[in-house]
């Protein structure tokens, strides 16, 4: 390994094809786990947290600023506007827009039909939950309740693997940088797509074979179309 100690490669943090398998697998089928029946307030919301993380990317703290009027369908697609790490309103905070389409987009389409709250366009995609099962819809869920919800997501699935790495919401950023990365996304691609303001980040993901700007779907195998498609 040279002289350093730790191997960095970005492989080490994204999902192999038989975890992604497992987290599909999971995620169509149910999880045994009360956090996840879909036939509660809280099953629900927990279910489209995962979905919404799988399927783009973002930051948890993206998903706590989330509102009914960031998301948005046009041709067979569905919009969402994220919002990265600056503070809600601040000068310069960035923004990305993504675009999904394929099965991404039917599933996104589902969690918002399904999903508890409230639809008017300030209230909060993903909101806050009493312990009697009532929403919250204008109070956002928080950063720590998306990673307690991914840690019972991770134990439900029986993660951690044999290397001791569990579910975490990073590592699903990290997946799908790796993949497309993989299929010829761009420096440019990359940037846009997780909100980086340089290509510092990006480097770490383009590979070395075929990489450029003209890619079109990200798929998570085969058969699935699951992945971000930027427009």
């Amino acid at each position: 390994m040279g002289p350093f100690q730790i191997d960095r490669e970005r492989t080490t943090k994204a999902f192999n094809d038989d975890e992604m398998e497992r987290i599909f697998r999971g995620l169509r089928s149910g999880v045994r786990c009360r956090w996840f029946d879909r036939r509660t307030s809280i099953g629900k919301r927990n279910h489209g947290v995962v979905v919404t993380l799988l399927a783009t990317g973002c930051r948890s703290v993206s998903l706590t600023r989330l509102l009914v009027g960031d998301v948005a369908m046009q041709d067979g697609k569905i919009g969402l506007q994220l919002q990265n790490k600056k503070k809600p309103g601040a000068k310069r905070s960035h923004i990305t827009t993504l675009w999904l389409t394929g099965e991404s987009a039917e599933w996104m389409s589902a969690v918002m039909r399904g999903r508890p709250g409230g639809n008017k366009p300030t209230d909060y995609v993903f909101c806050a939950i009493t312990t009697r099962g009532k929403p919250i819809p204008e109070k956002p869920i928080t950063s720590s309740a998306i990673q307690h919800i991914v840690s019972e997501f991770s134990r439900a699935l029986g993660f951690p693997d044999e290397k001791g790495r569990r579910i975490t919401s990073h590592r699903f950023r990290h997946s799908l940088a790796s993949r497309m990365g993989d299929a010829g996304a761009g420096l440019s691609d990359l940037c846009k797509q997780f909100g980086w303001s340089s290509y510092r980040m990006a480097e770490v993901y383009v590979s070395t074979e075929g990489a450029g700007s003209g890619w079109d779907l990200i798929s998570s195998n085969a058969k699935d179309d699951f992945w971000l498609v930027e427009d």
